[in-house]
This record gives C-alpha cells, structure tokens and sequence, in this order.
C-alpha cells in the first residue's frame, strides 16, 4: 500500500474541515451578551500547534469566596514578526490547580480535562475545567465533587472581574437565572433572588448563586438580567 492509499486520514489530510454539530436538546455556551443555550454549534478542526523554545509562559491566577483558589499555567506561542495585535492560541498546557472545593486540591494535566478559548485579540480568557476526564484522578476526589454536584468549571475574564461559574450533572437544560427551574427567567425567579441577595459563603445560596462563587451579589443580579424573560422549549 502507497502512501497514497493509506485509508486512515488525518486532519492534515482534510485541510482543517469545519464540524457541524446539531443537538437534540439545547446546550448550555455564551455569546457576547453571556450566558445562553444552542442547538448548534460549527468549529474548525486545525492541528495542534508544535512546542518551540519561543513559546510564552502564561500565568492566570482566580479567586473565589471559602478559599476557592485556580491557577492556570500554560504556553502561547510567540508574537509573529509585523504583527501589533493579534489572537494568540493555546499552544500547551502545564499545570491547572484548583483548591477550595475539595479536601485536597485538584491538579490537572490532560489534554481533554482542561480547555481555553482566547478573546478577540486576547482581550479575555474563557477556561473549562472538567476534572472527571483527568486520567487517574482518585476516586475520592470525585466522589466530592459529584457530591456537591460539581461536573465542571467555567471561568471568563474580561475587562471586569473575572467569573467562576459551575455547571453540575443536572440532565435538565440550561438557562443562568431559572432558579425555580420552570424553563424560564420570570418574577418567580427574581423572588428567589432577592430572598438571598447579598448572601455570603451559602455554597449555591439555594440557587441564586448564579456564578458560583459563593454569595449573591451584582454580579449575579447581571447574569438574572441579562436572561430576564428568556424561555427554553
């Protein structure tokens, strides 16, 4: 068999193909406007970027209320020549830790337990952290996090303070600011809101933690507003 009929292709092989995905049920993902949900989604597939010595080491440290603590470690690659302003895309990651949810902390090396995608002209950073796809990570560990019902972990900065926003195992569509979980952001949701309103260190605060760093504050109130009225199917 010749090179050229070797049955198995890669990426390389497609010239980056564009994936189209379709859901029988909304997802949770955001837009420039925030938190929403889809049905679709389309992204390029390109190969991964190859280390060089010239890669930039980045460092991102977040912080949440009782302890909560990420740092994030990773390479971009370095500015091409000519250029003033640019995207720079994840080359590698290092080391994800995350302490405050659980007894010991989280380490995170995985190709699939981490992901980043850069701001237009990395003006902001969005990060998900998924522990359970860490290879080896002990069951104990995620015996705690399912126990606070905590599948993943979302992070946005920007030009304001960044957010920490957790996902759990619910089956259930999402929609920021369905607190009573009725498929819609409407007055009931907003009396749950306020009965707690500015709460501190109340873990999920009975729901109206919407970004889940532990109190109710503006920042949530924003995430409510930002879904006022909105409905899923």
């Amino acid at each position: 068999m010749t090179t050229a009929e070797n049955p198995i292709l890669t990426i390389l092989d497609l010239g980056r193909p564009v994936l189209h995905v379709k859901y029988d049920r909304p997802v949770p993902t955001r837009d420039w406007n925030g938190p929403t949900t889809t049905t679709e989604e389309e992204i390029q597939l390109c190969p991964c970027p190859k280390p060089r010595v010239d890669d930039l080491l980045q460092h991102r440290t977040f912080t949440g209320s009782s302890g909560v603590l990420i740092k994030t470690t990773f390479y971009w690659p370095a500015e091409p020549s000519g250029v003033i302003i640019w995207t720079a895309p994840l080359v590698r990651w290092v080391e994800i830790i995350i302490e405050g949810y659980t007894t010991r902390p989280i380490v995170l090396h995985g190709y699939y337990s981490q992901t980043h995608r850069p701001d237009h002209h990395n003006f902001g950073d969005h990060f998900i952290f998924e522990p359970q796809l860490e290879p080896g990570l002990s069951a104990d560990l995620l015996s705690e996090l399912r126990a606070k019902n905590i599948r993943f972990i979302y992070i946005h900065s920007g030009s304001g303070d960044p957010t920490i926003t957790i996902y759990g195992y619910d089956d259930k569509p999402f929609l920021a600011g369905d607190i009573d979980k009725d498929k819609n952001v409407d007055l009931e949701d907003l009396k749950l809101f306020t009965a707690r309103w500015l709460d501190t260190v109340c873990d999920a605060c009975f729901g109206a933690d919407l970004n889940g760093d532990g109190q109710v504050t503006l920042l949530d109130f924003q995430t409510l507003a930002e879904n006022w009225l909105a409905t899923l199917p």
